[in-house]
C-alpha cells in the first residue's frame, strides 16, 4: 500500500514535545545539582517521585526520534524506492556532530580552567581525572554510554553527553534495517527488539549503569518509537483512530503523566530494596509500558485534532523545541555556571523555594543564551548544507 502523506510533511505538535521532554530533564538535573533545597516539606517528598525523573524525559526523547528518523525513512524508501543512506548519514552529521564535538571540546578543554580554583566536586567528580587516551576515542566516537558503564560517573557536563551516543549508534544501524527488510517483516523485528531489549534490561536490574547507560536496556524506546512509525503508516485506520480521539483524553493525558512519574519510581524503589523476582519483573515490564505511554502521547499529539499541546503558548514551544538539542546539550554549562555564581556570591541563594526557582530561571536563561547563540552562529549555517544531501 503506498503512503499517501506528502514528504515535506513536518510534525510542528513534535517540536512542542521535544520541549516538555528536554524540561523534563532540566528540572530533575536543577534539583540534584543545584544544592538547594526548598524548605517546602511538600516538593521535599515529592522531589524523588516528581522532580528528579530526568531518565524519563530522557526515554520521551528516544521515543520520539524513533518515531520520527522511522518515519522519515520510510517516507523516502516509498517515494523513491529506495534509500540514499549515504545522504541520511551527511543529514545526521550535520545535525549531530557539530554541537555534540563543540560541547565535548569546551567540557575537556575550557571548562577544567574555570574549575580550577573552586570546590565544586557536585560538577568535578572524580571523573575529572579520567580524561586518559585510552578512553578519548569513547567520547569522540559516540560511545560516550559505555564509558558510562565502564567507569559509572565523569564530569556532568560531558556526561550528559551519553543518550547523544545512543541515537549516533541507532542511526548507524537503522537505515540498513529499513532499507533491507521487506516491510511486512518489520513488525516481527520490532517485536524481538523491544522484548530482547526487556529480557536484557531485567538480566541486569541490579546494576544500574547498566539499566540507564546501555544501549541495549534502552533499545526499547527507539524500537517502540519506530514501531509507531510503521503502524501509522501501514494501519491507515490506527491514524484515523488517533484523529478522532475526543478532547478529554488529552487531558487524561495530561493529568496522567506526574500519576505515572510517580508509579514509576514507587515499582523501582521496590524493586531496588529486594531481592525477589516479582518486583524486578514488575520493573522491567514498567520500563516498556513507559515507553508505550509515551508512544500513545507522541501519536495523539502529533495526529489527533484537538492535541492540547498544539494550544498553549504554541510559538514559544516550538521556537524552544526546535532548539531543544541545544538546550539539551548546553544546559549542563548553564547550570555549571549558575553553580559558579552562587560560589562567587553574585547570585545570593538560600534554601527556600524562590531561591530554588531563582536558580532554576537564571540556569536556565544562560543556556537559553548559549543555546540561541549557537543556533544563530553555528548550527544554522551548517545545517544550510543539509539540502544537498536531501
Amino acid at each position: 500500500m503506498k503512503v499517501v502523506s506528502k514528504a515535506s510533511e513536518y510534525f510542528h505538535s513534535l517540536d512542542t514535545l521535544r520541549f516538555v521532554a528536554f524540561f523534563c530533564v532540566f528540572i530533575s538535573h536543577v534539583f540534584v545539582f543545584s544544592g538547594i533545597s526548598s524548605g517546602n516539606s511538600v516538593i521535599e517528598i515529592l522531589t524523588p517521585y516528581l522532580f528528579t525523573q530526568g531518565n524519563l524525559g530522557v526515554s520521551l526523547f528516544f521515543v520520539l526520534s524513533g518515531f520520527l528518523i522511522t518515519w522519515l525513512l520510510f517516507k523516502e524508501k516509498e517515494k523513491n524506492e529506495g534509500l540514499a543512506i549515504r545522504k541520511f548519514y551527511m543529514r545526521r552529521i550535520l545535525r549531530i556532530w557539530p554541537v555534540y564535538l563543540l560541547v565535548l571540546f569546551v567540557g575537556m578543554m575550557v571548562i577544567p580552567f574555570l574549575l580550577v580554583n573552586i570546590n565544586d566536586s557536585v560538577f568535578i567528580g572524580s571523573g575529572l581525572l579520567e580524561y586518559t587516551p585510552s578512553g578519548l576515542w569513547k567520547y569522540v566516537f559516540f560511545a560516550m554510554n559505555s564509558y558510562m558503564v565502564d567507569i559509572g560517573r565523569i564530569p556532568f557536563y560531558i556526561a550528559i553527553l551519553w543518550s547523544i551516543s545512543i541515537e549516533e549508534q541507532f542511526y548507524f544501524v537503522w537505515p540498513w534495517i529499513v532499507k533491507m527488510f521487506n516491510k511486512s517483516k518489520l513488525p516481527i523485528l520490532f517485536i524481538f527488539l523491544i522484548i530482547s531489549s526487556t529480557y536484557f534490561r531485567f538480566n541486569n536490574i541490579h546494576d544500574m549503569e547498566y539499566i540507564r547507560y546501555a544501549t541495549m536496556s534502552v533499545l526499547s524506546d527507539l524500537v517502540m518509537g519506530a514501531f509507531g512509525a510503521y503502524l501509522v503508516l501501514y494501519l491507515p485506520r490506527l491514524k484515523e483512530w488517533f484523529i478522532e480521539q475526543r478532547k478529554y483524553i488529552g487531558y487524561i493525558l495530561l493529568i496522567s503523566v506526574p500519576v505515572v512519574f510517580y508509579v514509576f519510581k514507587i515499582i523501582e524503589l521496590h524493586s531496588v530494596s529486594t531481592d525477589t523476582i516479582f518486583p524486578d519483573l514488575v520493573f522491567t515490564l514498567s520500563s516498556t509500558a513507559i515507553s508505550i505511554y509515551f508512544l500513545y502521547i507522541v501519536l495523539f499529539v502529533t495526529y489527533n485534532k484537538h492535541a492540547y499541546l498544539k494550544v498553549p503558548l504554541k510559538r514559544t514551544c516550538e521556537f524552544l523545541g526546535q532548539r531543544s538539542y541545544g538546550l539539551y546539550c548546553y544546559h549542563a554549562f548553564g547550570l555549571l555556571l549558575t553553580n559558579i555564581l552562587i560560589r562567587a556570591e553574585v547570585l545570593p541563594v538560600s534554601n527556600t523555594t524562590l531561591s530554588l526557582l531563582i536558580y532554576m530561571i537564571v540556569s536556565f536563561g544562560i543556556t537559553l543564551v548559549i543555546t540561541v547563540t549557537s543556533y544563530s552562529y553555528v548550527e544554522k549555517p551548517i545545517l544550510k548544507l543539509k539540502e544537498r544531501f536531501v
